[in-house]
């Protein structure tokens, strides 16, 4: 079985002979995707506005370590080796002077110099920053980093020592007017557009209100996630599905998308500090083996969690059924989830390659235009067959089974045959069956 077939791609309907060759899944996989395109980019849209929050809180802690670990210089030691940032440093040469900055990037980099004659016939020399994180005035933009009052040699900026630039050569000063340092870069000017706005919101936005957004993502996720896959999936069958359906199916089930997202989020979390965390003492082998065990389990996890949404959309059923039904289905569709989750990995890895070897503003287009559509629909496509092969189908079998058995008795006419066989027994209650959430599935 492909990872994308399914024999109802194909049933007869409008527009379709029933003896028509069928179609290669791969190739109508994509047919699907572009016919519509603009669709997909409106869902994407949608999504990745509830999750900016949880995405906003996980890049202030990767925008964190990356300033942390290899931005920071260590202004106390003044250890080069502590300074593990990777990349050029800016520099200015005029004359006889020259000032490079001490970090690559935009971290050390965006300084200007301005030496300037004072009343004793010496100079006064002053160095500007236009960053932000380290201006100190209320408009945010250029701060003095420092001034040095009476200087005259070359020599004695040479002997100065500062945390952002290094001077180098002799002789006298003479007046520079603001020098801007060029020719560096760095980490951060890898940074996209998305860690930058992280960078924005943990600086400026109260952690109040922070927490609240993110816990309000966290609510809303599951849900949301509820109305993009049933969009997703009715696109998969061919079937219609407006914009608002979003909106329609997250209501309708938010009691239990709620549930899932939390633990969507709560999985994920515990995946990443597991993997994150570095124990020491008698806690490594433990920890060695936890994470192992957690990334283990968070897989797996991740093959149910493609089937607990479909299933949420699609049939009526209760949280034990849901989960018992996920694991079993990613048992069955092991092969299948691999793939599909291999697929899915590998479309992030190469989009963010090409972020990083193109432009990082390309970060807008991919992320917020095709890449949560995109792997939901390769996600959906290649489990929904399951789903339907599993439960829709053998749900409707016993609903038609049921209708039948009523239609027979609606029929019988033996009432006084009936009253007397059952006499003094127990009515008997027929099982309660698993409800199609729509009637428009195909």
């Amino acid at each position: 079985m492909g990872l994308f077939s399914n024999k109802s791609y194909y049933k007869p309907g409008k527009g379709v002979e029933k003896d028509a060759p069928q179609k290669n899944a791969f190739f109508h996989f994509f047919e699907l995707y572009g016919r519509k395109f603009w669709r997909f980019i409106e869902v994407n849209f949608i999504y990745l506005l509830v999750l900016l929050p949880i995405l906003l809180a996980v890049y202030t802690e990767v925008y964190d370590t990356m300033y942390t670990t290899f931005l920071r210089w260590d202004a106390e030691s003044q250890d080069e080796d502590t300074n593990y940032a990777s990349g050029t440093c800016a520099t200015y040469t005029d004359g006889n002077l020259t000032v490079t900055a001490k970090e690559p990037g935009a971290s050390g980099n965006d300084y200007t110099l301005d030496i300037t004659p004072d009343k004793n016939g010496t100079f006064t020399v002053k160095l500007y920053t236009d960053r932000g994180e380290a201006a100190k005035d209320s408009n945010n933009t250029v701060d003095t980093w420092f001034t040095l009052d009476g200087v005259s040699t070359v020599d004695e900026l040479v002997d100065y020592q500062n945390d952002y630039v290094t001077f180098a050569g002799t002789g006298a000063l003479k007046t520079i007017h603001e020098a801007k340092l060029s020719g560096g870069d760095g980490l951060m000017s890898l940074f996209t557009p998305l860690l930058y706005l992280a960078m924005l919101y943990y600086r400026y936005v109260p952690m109040p209100i922070q927490v609240i957004l993110l816990i309000a993502s966290v609510l809303c996720y599951g849900p949301a996630k509820c109305g993009v896959t049933y969009v997703l999936r009715n696109y998969s069958r061919e079937s219609h599905s407006w914009l608002s359906d979003i909106w329609d199916k997250a209501k309708a089930n938010w009691k239990q998308g709620m549930f899932f997202g939390v633990v969507d989020c709560i999985v994920a979390a515990l995946v990443v500090f597991n993997l994150t965390f570095r124990p020491t003492g008698d806690l490594v082998t433990i920890m060695k083996v936890c994470k192992y065990v957690t990334l283990l389990v968070g897989m797996f996890y991740v093959f149910m969690r493609k089937y607990i949404y479909l299933m949420i959309v699609t049939v009526k059923l209760n949280l034990k059924s849901i989960i018992t039904n996920a694991w079993l289905l990613a048992f069955i569709g092991i092969f299948r989830n691999f793939f599909s989750g291999l697929a899915n990995l590998l479309l992030w890895v190469i989009a963010y390659v090409l972020i990083m070897a193109v432009h990082p503003f390309l970060e807008i287009v991919l992320l917020g235009m095709f890449l949560y559509s995109f792997t939901g629909f390769l996600s959906i496509s290649a489990c929904y067959p399951l789903v339907d092969q599993y439960l829709v189908k053998p749900i409707e079998e016993m609903q038609k089974a049921q209708e039948a058995e009523q239609k027979s008795d609606d029929e019988t006419d033996d009432d006084d045959h009936d009253d007397q066989s059952t006499a003094g027994e127990e009515p008997v209650e027929k099982a309660e069956i698993p409800a199609i959430r729509d009637t428009n599935l195909f």
